[in-house]
Formats: C-alpha cells, structure tokens, sequence
C-alpha cells in the first residue's frame, strides 16, 4: 500500500514538471521567464507596490516588501497611514498608532487568531504560481503596452472564474515590471521596484503584547475610531435609506465584495 502511494505521488510530481516543462517549449518560453520571477524562497528580495481599487476609485495602497525571511506592508488609506507591519524570523511587528509605539509579539500566537491581510505578497505570488499551473486557466502573450518609461510585452491569464491577470515584463530584460489583476468591478495592480532596500526592524520603541492579545483586532477598532464615528456599513445603509426616502421609492444597493 505504501509503495502504491509512493509511486502515485512520484507520477503526480512528475506529470506537474513535464505539464510545466512542456508549456514553456511548446507554448511560449517567457512563461519559464515569469514563472522564475514569481517563486519566492529564501533568497528573495522583492518590493514595490500594491493597489486596490473600486470601479476606478482607489480604495488603499500598500508599499510592500519580501527581505529573505522578513516581510512589511505599509498600508495607505486616504493619505493616511493606518497599518504597519513587519514579519521578522518568529516575532511580529505592528505600529500602535495611539502612542507611536510597536506592538512585539511571537508568530506562534499571531497565528492562533484569525486574521486577513489587505495583502500579504508571499500569499500573493504563490497565488499566482497555483493559477499559472492550472491547466484551466489559459495564459498566453497577448500584446504590447508601456510600463512606466519601459516598453512591455504582456501576458494575459484568463480564469475559470472570469478574473483576467496580465503580466507585464521588459522587453529587453525579461524583467517582470507590473501585474494587473481585473475581477468584475474590482482592479488590483501590483508595481515592482528594483531599486536597493532593507526592512528595518524596530530596536526601540517597542512593547510586549500579551500572550492573548490580539494587537490586529486593536488596530482595527484604533482605525475605526480615528476614520470614521460609525462602522462602514452603518454609514451606507443610512445613505441608501435617505436617499429611497428622498426619492419616495425602492433602490437596489449592492456593496461591492473582494475576493482574492
């Protein structure tokens, strides 16, 4: 029986290399290009830009960066900064806006509570990666367009789901320069930056959370507090009510949903 399932999964590993390999040859060589640039490990040192945004209305920006093992996503909210967070080896970094200080806490209890990103890159390219591998999903070169002051040629990826992911990357390097993820009404577009970087970790100003303390859940009600009076939904549930009031009649408000 063990060896059964030893022999299955050595055909499975190999059936995914040569699905791959035979991709690269057969179809379009630039995809080994990319899929190069999108495997993150432990060597990897990468940083840029993410952006989200709502029927062309940006929603927030995030400078992230992958520094071998450490990671940071600054989070922007209209002109104002309202996340900063730093994975460094087993401890967790997360600015208290409310004195200017950082929260320090061990992973291993970050990671007991449930907690969602706005984005987390590793998540992000090793996405990525899964849908490329997907034999549903059809990537191929599609057209050239400018990419900043570059000249790019695009690769397109069009989902089962309808998502539709371009890949932009220079012409004369290869090199992988934006990625432009459009599902429905919601756009997110990462930026890569090649110039030199560190993450820096924080050696002052630092406290110790508590072994039960959910320092994300804190910032979340810090930002809710300091943004806005009353929770997001509140505030558009009572501009859609005043609005069928003013207008004697019913309306279909639909609040848009982002899934990644």
């Amino acid at each position: 029986m063990i060896g059964a399932l030893v022999i299955v999964g050595v055909f499975l590993v190999v059936f995914r290399y040569q699905s791959l390999v035979h991709r690269c040859q057969e179809d379009d060589v630039r995809v080994c290009s990319l899929m190069d640039q999108l495997e993150l490990d432990s060597s990897t040192r990468l940083h840029g830009t993410y952006t989200e945004s709502h029927q062309s209305a940006q929603l927030f920006t995030i400078q992230w960066a992958v520094d071998k093992s450490f990671r940071e996503i600054i989070k922007t909210e209209a002109n104002t900064e309202t996340m900063h967070l730093i994975y460094a080896d087993a401890v967790v970094y997360l600015r208290d806006y409310s004195d200017d200080k950082w929260w320090k806490q061990s992973t291993n209890v970050v990671d007991t509570f449930d907690i969602t990103l706005p984005f987390d890159p590793t998540t992000f390219f090793n996405n990525l990666v899964k849908d490329i591998q997907d034999p549903q999903n059809s990537l191929s070169y599609t057209h050239q367009d400018a990419c900043g002051t570059k000249m790019c040629y695009v690769l397109t990826m069009k989902k089962a789901n309808a998502q539709t992911a371009q890949f932009f990357l220079d012409e004369a390097t290869d090199q992988l320069q934006q990625i432009v993820i459009a599902s429905s009404d919601i756009e997110q577009k990462v930026v890569l930056d090649y110039k030199e970087f560190k993450v820096k970790v924080p050696i002052e100003n630092i406290k110790i959370a508590s072994e039960n303390q959910n320092i994300f859940f804190e910032n979340f009600l810090q930002q809710s507090s300091a943004e806005k009076q009353k929770p997001k939904y509140i505030e558009e549930f009572e501009k859609v009510q005043s609005q069928i009031e003013q207008n004697g009649g019913m309306e279909l408000y639909a609040s848009p949903t982002i899934s990644l």
